[in-house]
């Protein structure tokens, strides 16, 4: 309960707004249009980026599903909008993010859509340390706060593995694959006794190696449009788990 009390009064407070230059439009909708550029040197509240969809939520009409994270959810978009558009998904994600930036922007970017389902996929940054080295107890707790929040609203919760990578082509001095399966065990057996739904990308974009499979990454981290194809077939099955339905999504076969 008190961790409860202190997510909601948390996600209540964030109306500061972000001072990053904006970034360029993306394709598609207006109502999933960002404005952020990550760079170094920003402030905390910078990287939080509260106002980074401001235009976007104003625009949005409501939907049953938002997708929440960091630079794989945003490039998602950037790649395949239409995944989003012609389903009615919102995407929300921001670019070097880790679990306390969603945290701080998840009512605005979330609770306020009234969404049935939040997909949330998140920990890439964290392993990476790019707001310093966090440990997997406040990282859990930045998630299960996040949980917290969606059960209190009555949003179904798709909490996502960390997607595989071997390499951060910016920050060399960490070693990623065994943190990110640690981290996956550990999200996963929190989702279990919870009794939220897993979504294991790890299992279907790894090489074995603990890295993603060559055809899906660019650079051994984020994936290629090819690997977001794969993620799609498999995330619409799980939303409709999720509702209960057996909807034909919109899936990019190119």
């Amino acid at each position: 309960m008190k961790r409860l009390l202190i997510s909601l009064i948390l996600s209540t407070a964030v109306s500061l707004s972000a001072f990053a230059q904006p970034g360029p439009r993306q394709p598609g909708s207006p109502q999933n249009t960002i404005h952020f550029r990550f760079g170094a040197g920003q402030s905390f509240v910078e990287r939080v980026a509260y106002d980074a969809y401001a235009e976007a939520n104003a625009n949005a009409n409501g939907t049953d599903v938002v997708f929440l994270g960091d630079s794989i959810t945003q490039n998602w978009y950037m790649f395949h909008h239409d995944f989003f558009d012609k389903n009615g998904f919102l995407a929300r994600g921001i670019s070097g993010q880790t679990s306390i930036s969603l945290l701080c922007r998840f009512r605005q970017d979330v609770v306020m859509h009234n969404p049935k389902v939040v997909v949330l996929m998140i920990g890439t940054n964290d392993v990476a340390q790019n707001d310093g080295a966090i440990s997997d107890e406040c990282y859990l707790d930045n998630i299960a706060s996040m949980c917290d929040i969606a059960r209190a609203n009555g949003i179904k919760m798709l909490l996502c593995s960390i997607p595989p990578c071997d390499n951060f082509p910016w920050n060399k001095e960490v070693t990623p694959g065994p943190e990110i399966i640690r981290l996956n065990g550990k999200l996963k057996e929190y989702a279990a006794a919870q009794g939220i739904q897993y979504v294991d990308y790890f299992s279907i974009l790894n090489n074995g190696k603990d890295g993603m499979i060559d055809e899906y990454t660019s650079d051994r981290c984020h994936p290629t449009p090819a690997g977001y194809n794969i993620m799609e077939k498999f995330v619409v099955g799980e939303i409709n788990k999720a509702l209960g339905t057996d909807k034909d999504y919109f899936v990019t076969t190119d």
